[in-house]
């Protein structure tokens, strides 16, 4: 019993020394008044418009302070080619700007729902899976490639996919009902 003591508090005793040193800043979007919020750690991929100078920056979160964070900044080619792949696949670049941001200066954050993406990726995918179907049966029965039944529901699905696609990216405005906060959080 004393053997079990013993080796619990040097246990709380190694935990407690070490654990504040495994901490890392991250920077939390938090509604105001709600439990909904976002939580960006140094290495997620962001997107933000600032007010002074008016202008919407992409990249990568290098490092999160208190009052300013340092943002990596990508080319829109990059960013495109960037949001395709985890933060694990992508490392850093190398010939890249990095701009430090004060928190007063953010207007907007920018968040991409990974449902809505999906979904609509998905519709896209079977637009093309139908017509293509479709086309070469009529092709194999020797019958005219694009009939009316071709397009109807090919074009449905791929209507579903652009309109969803443009629901994927959500608007926070800083300041009137969302807020910023750096908090320390354990990064294991």
């Amino acid at each position: 019993m004393k053997s079990i003591f013993k080796i619990g508090l040097i246990l709380a005793l190694f935990l407690g020394t070490f654990i504040p040193g495994i901490t890392q800043p991250v920077l939390v979007l938090e509604k105001i008044g709600t439990r909904s919020r976002f939580i960006y750690s140094p290495g997620n991929l962001i997107k933000i418009r600032l007010h002074k100078p008016d202008t919407v920056m992409h990249g990568y979160l290098l490092a999160v302070q208190d009052s300013s964070m340092i943002l990596s900044l990508l080319s829109s080619k990059r960013y495109e080619h960037a949001r395709s792949k985890t933060s694990e696949d992508v490392k850093f670049f190398s010939n890249i700007n990095e701009v430090t941001i004060p928190y007063k200066n953010i207007d907007f954050f920018y968040h991409r729902s990974g449902v809505l993406r999906n979904f609509s990726s998905k519709f896209g995918i079977a637009a093309i899976m139908y017509f293509t179907i479709i086309s070469l049966d009529h092709v194999f029965n020797h019958q005219a490639v694009f009939t009316k039944d071709v397009f109807i529901v090919s074009g449905s699905c791929a209507g579903i996919s652009a309109i969803s696609f443009t629901f994927t990216q959500h608007r926070y405005k800083v300041g009137t009902h969302w807020k910023i906060k750096v908090m320390d959080f354990h990064s294991w």
